[in-house]
């Protein structure tokens, strides 16, 4: 292997290894400490004690694994919504934080070690005995947190997150809306003479 070498204003020598190796020092910058995820996807997290920041766990049947926290997403225009729920046995709480401010804390509900609702993310949501909540999120950057709030057996294993953007209809459906309104009403109003202002005869 060559190495060239290129004279800079006469007196100092850089490597191109050298120019090389920094290219890729600087390409790299600083070390990432976030997750980007999904929408439209169940997430799947474990927790510790009260105060303590949930962690992203393995993928199953309808849901995959976040990894660690925090997690950052960009919402467009129309909003977003982040919804959290417990899973198995109830009695567990979480608070949601973005940049580190709180969005909302899920419900607080009975803790009961006889009921379980699985592992299944879409029932345990729709099971009143568990703890969940729905919370909405701006447009723009976001990059969040999940904290437990209420930990009765001191840890969990199964709970989930997920974040859904807001239907928004798309630019063609206001287009053909004010194109109907233009083109038809107009029509109906001169075929049957309905939208001219009625006049008193003398």
């Amino acid at each position: 292997m060559h190495t060239v070498v290129i004279s800079l204003f006469g007196s100092r020598s850089i490597t191109l290894k050298a120019m090389f190796v920094v290219g890729v020092v600087c390409a790299a910058g600083a070390p990432a400490y976030s997750e980007t995820i999904s929408t439209a996807t169940w997430y799947h997290f474990q927790f510790g004690a009260v105060g303590s920041i949930v962690t992203g766990s393995f993928a199953g049947p309808g849901y995959s694994d976040p990894g660690a926290s925090p997690w950052t997403f960009t919402v467009p225009s129309g909003g977003a919504t982040i919804r959290v729920t417990d899973a198995a046995l109830p009695g567990d709480g979480f608070s949601v934080l973005d940049f580190g401010l709180t969005v909302g804390t899920t419900s607080a509900v009975a803790s009961d070690p006889n009921h379980s609702c699985g592992a299944s993310p879409d029932g345990c949501y729709a099971d009143p005995a568990l703890s969940h909540g729905s919370f909405s999120l701006s447009s723009g950057a976001h990059e969040l947190t999940i904290v437990t709030a209420a930990s009765p057996f001191g840890s969990g294993s199964v709970a989930f997150f997920r974040v859904d953007m807001a239907d928004v209809p798309e630019p063609g459906t206001f287009a053909l809306t004010a194109l109907f309104l233009a083109c038809v009403v107009p029509l109906k109003c001169i075929s049957m003479r309905a939208c001219l202002p009625s006049r008193s005869r003398l």
